[in-house]
């Protein structure tokens, strides 16, 4: 659509309507049709202009459906308007008579169709217009996506930072770039591997054809690593890197990738195999046939810091290969390394073709040099005004001491152009004359670099400016990561001036850009090596050394930091940002590139340096280091978990704990140590909530940590917990959590990595020192419920996929599969529940319950089968296979296949067995663990445990296991076989073995200092175990996504903890709190009731029961009475003195719930007799009397709940809708239901996890219920239903005061405009809860991070009451958390509208979450 056009109808247009103004006012008659066709050109013209002006801002590129209109047919038809509506000025009738002689010209035929000509007009515009912005609302979320994928600046060929790096001069190279050339069009082996000794111009060529292919539009993208170039000298970054690149080189694909984006944001930070296959794999399949062939060019691989990394590049570009041999392919540039060349001789031939640049023909070489030299020189002498120069025997001197080394010819021209208080002939001459090179084979280009540094200083003794050249150049060639001038000169504290003296001189070395915001950089790394390296650098002037430099870069760093650091770097609101990290753009402007580098890299430094000049640098006690951990360590940690950089602070710690140990500094050490727990403490959770350093890892660090004493004052004072957790640092380290999913297993990998199998079908490889993720493995379609590893190092899981698979972890590759199941398709009724390796590898054994199969893992042979159900299988030492039968092993040759032995003794069915490092076997079932020698068949002995789930061995014999969740650890000295006999001996001489008695002992016959953990009481969950290989740690894993690692070795004093009952410890507490908040009674069941002060958090007093089990209890609302329900009754006590009041009997076996009356007076409780019951019994108790008031029968509901009106007249009942009583007379009032569409509870819905609720308003006027899909708002004063909101998973209510709002634990809903003004003072009716994740959460906000080990246990529900929160763990013991915020109104009105879900407007609900309104209007009954 041409503007000018487009301009010249909405003129015209506007025309038309001025003389059809006239007609309308003149000629009555022609009124309608008037009116019809000016409202329709009205519309045509301002939809034109809006177009045009579309347009005119935003160009045919942004709105192309709308720029290729052509309007001309349209223009036309106005035109034609315009001529025969207007009378002209000749007209002689209206010349004499004015306007009054108008007559209306068109006939009703002609106005309907130019108005039906012009409503085509509007629709064919109105559609491209649509498309177009469309088209802009998808390049919009595409963009946005795509900015979230972490992109490394300097990656590519053609980006800012190398626009200055050399090509192939024209005429040099022509071969190698033919070839090519021509390999990239034939595509046969997808990886060209260019490789070549240093200074050989393997940079220059990449560079070269990466821009040949780019003109082609043939090029995906490239990636050049650099070493010393943070980012760009690691692999973290490389696929999202390429997906960003090739997203926008080829259009078709940039929808694939961000819809990958938008499957699964967390892709970012998961490991390159899993990146490799969302961002590029997957996004080439859906695009298919219809996507190019294109090249990667990926240069300097060897400079990749890891070389895992670069074998798993290598791998993923093979791999690519084999689904996409004609379409991805890569050119890869690197010096020959020795790890690099074995990579390469392990892949197919067929896959990579070579060529390495130190073999091509020296003539060829020298041919290209010389080439290159007349190039440069002659642009030289041009700008000089130099005429032939230089001569033919000079530039032949260069070339022959060249020795074939691009870089060295590159150099000398950019040393003689470099300007200079001497001519480009005389620095020439210098070159050419500057001294034997000796027999190195880099002596040449040694020279001449020292000739270079010769020439930017004055004076042969070493001056300033040498010194200068040192701390500036030194440091820049010791850096882990590249900065730009002004980063430098803040770093090492000059001026920038004085870092722009030190590198004037040196361009021809150095890329010192103009700008001082650009990254400085080294023009080739064989300058850096030739620097650190003394026999090459013979002046001493310009040797630098690494540990000199690093030292003082360390010093300089801590200075740095000393200056920058903060609380709360990036002033975030307090406590609104508790769970939140900031921008990006705000962390960048708050820590500069220099505080960004001194954070990640003053340890680095520091290691680099030797044991003297670390304590010159201020690493020992009193010194730089020990006064920046007792000033800024929380900040530092602060600042690390704004740059996402925990992991490696962890790591920091370890290694500065390494350079302590052995040394004097005892203090500093302890400092380190302990900085290092409260690290790992946090660590989870840190990079997301950077501010939970001031809240839970101060709160939650023991009450002698030398971190939280030192930095408590800069605790957030919100929150407060009582008592201390710890009193000192535990076997507790960290916790390794995330994925929200259950862990089915967990292994120690040979290279002491940890393995974990779980539910979403993934396998995931930590690195448990620094707990971070390395790896995930995805391929099994169904959970993962076993793993194991061959001595190589290769990694076994069996999957209810029906499926076994080998896995390659160092690349995270995909080896074989084996399969129970010839339809591999179908559903599995049988997953595979056992697997393990023979112990030289030749054999893979897993079964699926049913059998157990035999394959060579190597060619994926079948080579046997084994009938029978098996619940675990396992090699011995000597080969053969044990498998486990309901209560029997089997012993089999795997070989023959043939049935050796049997060993029977088990008195149930067996579920786990281990191998002792003494060769005899140990096996569990749920209630007991046996010991047996399989050469002789005999049961050693066995001991009785209650609820045994899981059972470990480590490699020194110690025997862990899993009995009621908790773990418990058995390492006798003298073996564990050994102790057992001792100990059953001792236990059998106190007493006569009745006939055909099994051997056995308890846990409790044990010697109590070879049971670690039996007396310390871990309140952790547990359903699995693991030793690490060198027996330091062990980890335990839950059901809930949850694994935490323990320290083994770690001493703690077991009289602070109270003595180990297991059914103490597996059964649910029953608590309740006092209305004011100031008692917490507790009962596990037993024939004790515990009654805390909960200001002192202190046990107050504990009185007995009358029964052997409770089922439930509570406070009345004076606090005078406490309700305590067994199976067939209620007790009543008296909490101040535990005196028993009255008994309420008459009950069935199980009280489903219960409710004391406002004033106390009456205590209503629904009872069942068992749980297929169709009728439950609502009794109504007077409790001064102990008297039965009446009953009532209603239908069952597991879940339903109680409550009073405030003023005690009426009971209401939640259940799938809500019933009405009278409270004094038992009369039914109402039976509300609600609509079966909003009910979808399961009845077998386990009660710990159904969720159900109910609350008065304070009023009486309103009830509030919810049930697992929703919450309801009810009128009990006109018996109907007024709403429902879709808010699932509720189980706490409240009401505020004015009953304007509903409060729970995921927000708010307002119900009425608020009564309660800004400035008015109303008690906090916000809902506190726990989430599954670990939160301590206000109204659904996260607000507190709790450790996993000290979170609420699944069966023991918190207790809330105002600003109190009641935590009881599965010992027994309490913690009490008290809150307070310490919110103005305003404050808090603010923060109940940003946590409001839901509103009512004019009978209507409105959804706040995304501002459009609901169609779930009123509702009656």
């Amino acid at each position: 659509m041409d503007p000018g056009t487009a301009l010249a109808t909405v003129g015209l247009a506007s025309q038309v309507l001025s003389i059809l103004s006239k007609y309308y006012a003149e000629v009555k008659s022609a009124k309608v049709n008037v009116d019809r066709l000016s409202k329709e050109i009205h519309l045509y013209r301002e939809l034109m202009r809006d177009v045009t002006g579309l347009i005119e801002r935003a160009g045919p590129n942004v709105l192309p459906a709308t720029s290729v209109l052509a309007i001309t047919d349209s223009f036309d038809d106005i035109r034609w308007l315009e001529e025969k509506l207007n009378p002209g000025k000749t007209n002689k009738t209206m010349r004499r008579l004015g306007v009054r002689a108008l007559k209306w010209p068109l006939s009703k035929a002609e106005t309907d169709e130019r108005i039906t000509r012009l409503e085509r007009h509007k629709m064919t515009l109105n559609i491209a217009l649509n498309s177009d912005q469309i088209s802009m609302a998808l390049g919009s979320n595409e963009h946005q996506q795509l900015s979230k994928l972490p992109y490394v600046r300097g990656a590519a060929f053609d980006s800012y930072d190398r626009q200055h790096e050399s090509r192939c001069t024209p005429d040099t190279r022509i071969d190698i770039l033919h070839r090519l050339q021509e390999w990239n069009k034939s595509t046969r082996r997808c990886i060209f591997w260019l490789n070549g000794m240093a200074g050989t111009g393997k940079s220059t060529i990449a560079h070269t054809i990466a821009a040949i292919l780019d003109k082609n539009n043939n090029l995906g993208g490239s990636f050049f690593f650099t070493r010393g170039r943070g980012d760009l000298s690691q692999a973290a970054f490389f696929v999202t890197t390429l997906a960003h690149q090739l997203s926008n080189r080829i259009a078709k694909l940039k929808p694939c990738i961000c819809e990958a984006i938008a499957q699964n944001p967390g892709i970012i930070h998961q490991d390159l195999r899993k990146q490799w296959k969302e961002l590029i794999l997957e996004p080439l399949k859906l695009l298919g046939s219809q996507c190019p062939p294109f090249a990667f060019v990926i240069d300097a691989l060897d400079e990749c810091e890891s070389e895992g990394d670069v074998k798993l590049i290598l791998q993923l570009l093979v791999e690519a290969n084999e689904a996409w041999a004609t379409k991805l392919c890569a050119i890869v540039t690197s010096r020959p390394e020795t790890s690099i060349r074995l990579d390469f001789r392990s892949m197919p031939e067929i896959v990579h073709e070579d060529l390495a640049l130190h073999n091509v023909d020296r003539d060829v070489v020298e041919h290209d040099i010389l080439v290159f030299l007349h190039h440069e020189f002659a642009q030289i002498g041009e700008e000089h005004g130099i005429k032939d120069w230089p001569n033919q025997r000079q530039i032949e001197l260069i070339v022959k001491a060249s020795e074939s080394l691009f870089i060295y010819a590159a150099t000398v021209c950019r040393f003689v152009k470099q300007p200079s208080w001497l001519p480009p002939d005389e620095r020439l001459e210098l070159i050419i004359h500057s001294g034997d090179a000796g027999y190195h084979s880099t002596g040449k280009l040694d020279e001449m670099y020292t000739q270079i540094l010769r020439c930017s200083i004055h004076g042969a003794e070493i001056t300033s400016e040498s010194k200068r050249f040192r701390h500036v150049v030194g440091s820049i060639v010791v850096l882990f990561d590249i900065l730009s001038g002004t980063d430098l000169s803040g770093l090492l504290g000059l001026s920038k001036k004085q870092v722009e003296a030190a590198l004037s001189p040196l361009h021809s070395l150095l890329n010192v850009p103009d700008n001082s915001q650009s990254p400085i950089r080294l023009l080739h790394p064989s300058f850096r090596d030739f620097l650190l390296d003394k026999s090459r650098c013979k002046d001493s002037r310009f040797q630098v050394n690494r540990g000199t430099v690093s030292k003082d870069l360390s010093h300089a760093c801590l200075q740095l930091l000393n200056k920058s650091l903060k609380k709360n770097l990036c002033a975030l609101e307090i406590p609104k940002s508790a769970d939140e990290r900031p921008s990006q753009d705000t962390i960048d402007n708050c820590l500069p590139t220099a505080v960004q580098y001194a954070c990640q890299y003053w340890v680095e430094h520091l290691e680099q340096s030797s044991p003297e000049q670390r304590v010159e640098a201020g690493l020992c006690d009193r010194g730089q280091v020990d006064y920046f951990f007792q000033v800024h360590l929380l900040h530092w940690f602060e600042a690390l978990s704004l740059m996402r950089k925990i992991s490696e602070g962890v790591q920091m710690m370890i290694k500065l704990e390494l350079m302590l140990k052995g040394g004097d500094c005892d203090g500093l050490l302890a400092t380190v140590y302990d900085a290092k727990r409260f690290l790992l403490g946090i660590r989870a959770v840190l990079e997301e909530a950077p501010l939970q350093l001031y809240s839970s890892a101060l709160l939650f660090a023991p009450s002698n940590s030398l971190t939280r004493a030192r930095y408590f004052n800069e605790a957030f004072s919100w929150i407060n917990l009582y008592p201390p957790p710890e009193i000192e640092w535990g076997r507790y380290i960290q916790t390794l959590e995330g994925y929200g999913c259950f862990v089915r297993a967990v292994a120690f990998s040979p290279d002491g990595r940890l393995v974990s199998g779980s539910d979403d079908h993934a396998i995931r490889y930590w690195d448990p020192t620094t707990g971070a993720l390395l790896l995930t493995l995805e391929g099994h379609c169904g959970a993962v419920n076993v793993i194991a590893f061959s001595r190589n190092g290769q990694l076994a899981s069996g999957s209810d996929d029906g499926t076994a698979r080998v896995w390659d972890l160092m690349t995270g590759a995909l080896l074989r599969t084996f399969t129970f199941h010839e339809e591999f398709t179908a559903p599995k009724l049988h997953g595979v529940t056992a697997i393990a390796f023979s112990p030289d590898g030749q054999l893979l054994s897993a079964s699926d319950g049913r059998e157990i199969r035999l394959w060579n893992p190597t060619t994926a042979a079948l080579l046997g089968v084994l009938e029978g159900q098996v619940q675990s299988i396992l090699f011995l030492q000597d080969g053969q296979l044990a498998s486990a039968s309901d209560n029997v092993i089997r012993l089999w040759d795997p070989h023959s296949r043939v049935e050796l032995h049997k060993l029977a003794g088990h008195i149930g069915s067996i579920t786990s067995m281990v191998s002792l490092p003494d060769g005899n076997l140990v096996s569990s079932s749920t209630r007991e663990i046996c010991f047996w020698d399989p050469a002789s068949q005999a049961l050693l002995g066995k001991l009785n445990l209650p609820y045994i789930e899981s059972l470990a061995c480590s490699s020194k014999g110690a025997v862990a296991w899993i009995s009621g969740g908790q773990a418990q650890v058995w390492n006798p000295e003298e073996g564990v076989c050994s102790a057992l006999r001792k100990c059953i001996n001792a236990k059998q001489s106190k007493r006569v073995k009745p006939p055909g008695d099994c051997d056995t002992c308890g846990v409790e016959d044990l010697d109590q200092r070879q049971l670690i953990f039996k007396n310390e009481i871990l309140d952790f969950y547990a359903d699995s175990v693991a030793f690490s290989l060198d027996d330091q740690q062990l980890v335990l894993s839950s059901d809930f996504g949850v694994m935490s690692i323990w320290d083994l070795n770690k001493r703690v004093d077991c009289s602070a903890h109270a003595s180990a009952d297991i059914d103490k410890i597996f059964l649910e507490w029953l608590t309740a709190i006092s209305s004011d908040g100031l008692q917490l009674a507790s009962s596990s069941g037993t024939e004790t009731m515990d009654v805390w002060d909960t200001v002192r958090g202190q046990k107050s007093r504990t009185f007995k029961l009358g029964f052997i089990r409770g089922c439930s209890i509570m406070y009345s609302p004076n606090n005078k009475q406490l309700a305590v329900g067994s199976v067939d009754s209620v007790h009543l006590y008296d909490p101040a003195t535990g005196r028993l009041q009255a008994r309420l009997d008459g009950l069935h076996c199980r009280i489903d719930d219960m409710v004391y009356s406002p004033d106390s007076m009456q205590l209503a409780m629904l009872s069942t007799k068992e749980r297929n019951s169709v009728v439950a019994d609502l009794q109504v108790w007077d409790t001064a009397t102990g008297r039965l008031q009446f009953v009532l029968k209603c239908s069952l509901d597991l879940y339903g709940k109680l409550a009073f009106s405030p003023e005690g007249k009426q009971l209401a009942r939640s259940s799938c809708g809500l019933e009405l009583w009278d409270s004094q007379s038992g009369k039914q009032l109402a039976i509300l239901k609600l609509p079966v569409d909003f009910f979808r509870v399961d009845r077998d819905v386990d009660p710990i996890f159904a969720k159900y609720a109910i609350v008065y308003s304070p009023d009486g006027k309103l009830i509030a219920t919810s049930c697992s899909d929703c919450i309801v708002l009810w009128d009990p004063i006109q018996k109907q239903l007024l709403h429902v909101f879709d808010i699932p998973g509720v189980r706490h209510l409240s009401f505020s005061d004015d009953a304007s709002r509903v409060f729970t634990e995921h927000g708010v809903i307002q119900i009425a405009p608020s009564a309660i003004s800004d400035n008015s003072h109303s008690p906090d009716s916000s809902i506190w809860s726990f989430s599954i994740s670990g939160w301590l959460c206000r109204d659904g906000k996260w607000m507190l991070w709790i450790p996993a080990h000290l979170r609420p246990a699944l069966f023991n529900e918190p207790r809330y009451c105002r600003d109190l929160i009641a935590v009881i763990y599965n010992s027994g013991n309490v913690s009490f958390y008290r809150h307070q915020l310490n919110l103005s109104p305003a404050e808090n009105e603010k923060w109940i509208q940003r946590r409001t879900l839901y509103s009512i407007e004019n009978g209507c609900i409105m959804d706040r979450r995304s501002s459009v309104q609901k169609a779930i209007s009123k509702q009656g009954s």
